[in-house]
């Protein structure tokens, strides 16, 4: 039975405006996608303007969409309700609210308050009154409020992001052309990054611009090269496993319901995938496309380790184990390492040519402790201020000024802490117990969904039908 969307699908030429404007709408969102790290990470304030029409557009063309099928095709989800809780629980951190009410809710920032706000309003020289905030200053529990604005517009367009994919895009199809897209971007940016590396100017990107930071590829910090590559890796990993058994002219299911297909072809969707056997090593061989996904991964891999961002290798070991376990759980056969095996020691042997001196000394600092003893004087400076502000927080996107009520005598005080490194404490210190108790709870639908999905697939049943975009959650 077909599900109920495709049922009310428009027919005649409404139909056919209505698979345009889904095309459009899935050519944005996947443009802004490929777009971002070509823009020096899209961390500056003129290019996320540029995504924040983007996704204004997008807003509009799914509204065309609502006309066009004169109803609104919404794919029931509880995470924009979480998204959408975090969302509200900033804005009332941004609220003012009476001073009795901050001296009950968050009695240290009421002290902050005081200590650091005059008793008496400012006067000009000239007479005047300074201009003001339009929530006049100490009665938002916030301790800065602007801050906490800038954090939430882009919390907004992760919302709106998400529910426009989840209604928009084709569920597991629309992930499959995603795959290809960051895989080809991932191979570009890894292309890019490894060039800049050995002809230019350390922290130069595109042979021009001086970075203020420690930058990699087109990334003005290169932390954020390998979490964005990650991706494209797990990407080009799905990929590869699509590769099914040659060893008939046809690949069949034992089992009451037999299902033939040309064995060697990729998979079409998710049943496809239970209908073959997986691939040997002589399967990806005789593959063509298949091995110029494998030198893509390969150089991906590369570059995510000579990024020479302790974090970003340390994500990927541990996403690469959670993987491995999940899928020797769900699958009784190997052949699915195979691909895994070859490309991670043809990475190796890249990263032995390139270079393994700087490698070495710089990933070195992960087992000898170098790297928990920096990141422990942050958390101790974190978790001492979530003690002082644990029910509503300091505000969203302020860690970074009241890292300093804290700093242990050890730190460097050249440097300053812009983030925690650790989403949860930092949960915890900007939005107290409600946003961390939300952020787990997303947490929690993200594996849920992950598991429904495997549930499903085991079932041999068609996770297109039944889960509805699980896959973008985990996404």
């Amino acid at each position: 039975m077909a599900p109920v969307t495709e049922a009310l699908a428009p027919i005649g030429w409404r139909g056919q405006v209505d698979r345009v404007l889904g095309w459009l709408i899935e050519a944005l969102l996947f443009g802004m996608i490929a777009a971002g790290p070509w823009l020096f990470g899209a961390i500056d304030a003129p290019f996320q303007a540029i995504f924040h029409l983007g996704i204004a557009l997008a807003l509009v063309l799914w509204c065309l969409r609502w006309l066009v099928r004169g109803w609104l095709d919404w794919r029931w989800d509880p995470v924009p309700l979480v998204l959408a809780a975090l969302l509200l629980w900033g804005l009332i951190q941004t609220m003012p609210l009476p001073r009795s009410w901050i001296d009950w809710l968050s009695p240290a920032a009421a002290q902050l308050y005081d200590d650091l706000l005059p008793a008496q309003q400012e006067v000009l020289p000239e007479g005047g009154v300074p201009v003001t905030e339009m929530v006049p200053p100490g009665s938002t529990l916030s301790l800065y409020p602007a801050g906490t604005r800038h954090f939430l517009l882009q919390f907004l367009a992760v919302l709106l992001v998400y529910v426009l994919a989840r209604n928009n895009l084709d569920g597991l199809a629309s992930l499959r052309r995603l795959s290809w897209l960051m895989l080809a971007n991932g191979v570009a940016l890894a292309f890019l990054a490894l060039l800049q590396r050995f002809t230019s100017e350390p922290n130069v990107i595109y042979w021009s611009y001086a970075s203020p930071g420690t930058s990699f590829g087109p990334f003005v910090c290169r932390n954020h090269f390998p979490f964005y590559m990650n991706v494209c890796l797990g990407m080009g990993l799905g990929l590869l496993l699509t590769v099914r058994a040659r060893q008939s002219q046809y690949a069949e299911r034992p089992g009451p319901t037999r299902s033939r297909r040309p064995a060697g072809l990729p998979v079409s969707g998710p049943a496809s995938e239970l209908d073959a056997e997986p691939a040997g090593f002589f399967d990806y061989l005789q593959t063509p496309w298949a091995l110029w996904v494998a030198a893509g991964v390969t150089l991906i891999l590369a570059s995510i380790v000579l990024s020479l961002s302790r974090g970003g290798l340390v994500a990927l070991l541990i996403g690469a184990a959670v993987v491995i376990v999940l899928r020797a759980v769900s699958s009784r056969r190997w052949h699915w390492l195979v691909p895994v095996i070859l490309i991670t020691a043809a990475g190796g042997l890249l990263l032995l040519w390139l270079g393994f001196d700087a490698l070495e000394s710089r990933y070195r600092t992960i087992w000898q402790g170098e790297v928990l003893s920096e990141r422990m004087l942050i958390w101790e400076a974190a978790w001492k201020t979530s003690l002082e502000f644990p029910l509503t927080g300091t505000g969203g996107g302020t860690f970074a000024y009241v890292e300093p009520l804290h700093r242990p005598e050890a730190a460097d005080p050249r440097m300053a802490g812009t983030y925690v490194h650790n989403e949860y404490l930092e949960a915890l210190v900007e939005g107290g117990i409600p946003r961390l108790v939300l952020t787990l709870v997303l947490v929690g639908l993200v594996v849920h969904g992950a598991w429904r999905a495997w549930r499903a697939r085991r079932g041999g049943e068609h996770p297109e039908r039944v889960l509805w975009g699980e896959a973008w959650v985990g996404l």
